[in-house]
């Protein structure tokens, strides 16, 4: 019985270090083209991107910049992690003049972070390993990073200004008992059919757009060359309405609107088709 069980143990450590050695093996060769850093983004936390390889995850940030340290991430497969996880020997290298340069080593188990710094643009060259020796088991992935990408240092922002999400003109009325103010409003129709309308600054200065997904019941507000106003807590500001109830004395006061916050993405209000969405907006100038 004793040899039964111990023949049991060899079987299943021989298999489970076959698992290990194939999920490690790759020739994958991805293509990672980093977009220029938008203004609207200098202010705003860079979110991540993650690229599923056959060894594990590869995660890196969205906008990658010169002369800007960015963390990059690497995230084992499940066969490594398994219900005990256990160490396994992480290689990050950079070709550099012909080269592989070692960036990044470490014997993690779930996840190995380092971070790194480019100092010119252009494409680089990374490639990892999780867990096996031999060339043939490492990934390559380029990362590019942009020519014309603009850092937080290179903004002297601007004033803060005025913008209303929507293509719809809000009713404005004069008078003791009304607000004059312009204002536009975003109109999702009975929610059902996606639809897409401009930013509005200034009254006439189009400054970007906004988006509603009838599948995710979501709004979201994209900017061009600004962004929200730094260090205002309640840049955005909205209020909602069901049809038939969109104000008619004027312009919705921000200063009262029930929903406030930074966030240019929300989740729309069942019945309510009308949003008056108040932005406060700046520039680099």
């Amino acid at each position: 019985m004793k040899n039964q069980f111990t023949s049991r143990i060899v079987k299943l450590t021989f298999a489970f270090m076959f698992i290990l050695l194939a999920s490690s093996c790759s020739d994958d060769n991805e293509t990672l083209d980093a977009a220029p850093l938008a203004k609207d983004q200098i202010n705003s936390e860079i979110s991540a991107r993650t690229v599923a390889v056959t060894n594990g995850t590869f995660d890196f940030p969205d906008v990658i910049c010169v002369n800007v340290e960015f963390q990059f991430c690497l995230n084992f497969p499940q066969a490594f992690a398994g219900p005990n996880p256990k160490a396994t020997n992480v290689q990050v290298q950079l070709l550099v003049d012909g080269d592989y340069v070692q960036i990044g080593q470490g014997n993690e188990n779930i996840q190995y972070c380092f971070n790194h710094t480019f100092t010119a643009a252009g494409d680089y060259q990374l490639r990892f390993k999780i867990g096996a020796d031999g060339a043939d088991t490492w990934t390559a992935v380029t990362v590019t990073v942009p020519i014309d990408c603009d850092t937080p240092s290179t903004c002297t922002e601007s004033e803060p200004d005025t913008a209303y999400v929507g293509d719809s003109v809000g009713s404005t009325v004069k008078g003791k008992n009304g607000n004059g103010a312009w204002w536009y409003y975003l109109d999702i129709g009975s929610g059902s059919a996606n639809v897409t309308a401009d930013v509005w600054k200034g009254k006439t200065t189009d400054i970007g757009n906004v988006s509603y997904n009838a599948s995710t019941k979501t709004i979201t507000i994209t900017l061009d060359d600004w962004f929200l106003e730094t260090g205002n807590s309640e840049s955005v500001k909205w209020y909602s309405y069901a049809n038939g109830t969109l104000p008619t004395n004027g312009r919705p006061a921000p200063g009262l609107a029930p929903n406030k916050g930074t966030s240019l993405s929300f989740d729309a209000i069942e019945g309510h088709q009308y949003y008056a969405i108040h932005l406060d907006v700046a520039t680099c100038e």
